[in-house]
């Protein structure tokens, strides 16, 4: 996790992520791991509602133009039905009152998973270009990019990146849960 207390962690010292900030509701403990999975993975479509409530209530809304889903490649939405970062974000717009846009950024790569025991190193040249952002929906806003859980952000940081160069003035992120 990149962002602690206002202090960037040792590996993203090294080199800075492409988002200004990094904020997560919870620690990936059982019961944030369980709600996340079931979203993810179970179809429990309907917990995204709840857990978008409870991601609004605990960190609010940072300044921002627009709220933007962290994209799943289309084969992969195609085979889940849904985009779990998508149905947060959603929930996020509602209650913070945000347009959110489903367009504004896609993965144009499919990519491997994402296993625990990957280095933030390797996450980061699995999903190096794996984004483009629409000019068009970005350019000169204030960018909330929503995802439901995040390890070492190497997956934020290569979707900020493409956000920032199609001209989003800054991306700020939110997730459900952070790995600790």
């Amino acid at each position: 996790m990149p962002v602690r207390s206002g202090r960037l962690c040792a590996p993203c010292g090294e080199v800075a992520p492409a988002f200004t900030s990094l904020r997560a509701a919870f620690v990936l403990d059982a019961g944030a791991r369980r709600l996340a999975h079931e979203l993810k993975y179970e179809g429990l479509t309907s917990l995204a509602e709840p857990m978008g409530r409870a991601m609004f209530e605990r960190l609010g809304t940072p300044e921002a133009d627009l709220v933007v889903a962290l994209p799943l490649h289309r084969s992969r939405e195609r085979s889940r039905g849904y985009n779990q970062a998508a149905l947060l974000a959603r929930e996020i717009s509602r209650h913070g009152g945000l347009p959110v846009s489903a367009r504004a950024a896609r993965r144009v790569r499919a990519t491997a998973p994402l296993v625990k025991a990957m280095h933030r190193e390797e996450r980061l040249a699995i999903v190096r270009g794996a984004f483009s952002a629409k000019r068009d929906a970005v350019e000169g806003r204030a960018i909330l990019l929503v995802d439901d859980v995040v390890t070492t952000g190497a997956t934020l940081d290569a979707c900020s990146e493409a956000l920032l160069e199609a001209g989003a003035s800054t991306v700020r992120c939110m997730t459900w849960a952070r790995a600790d």
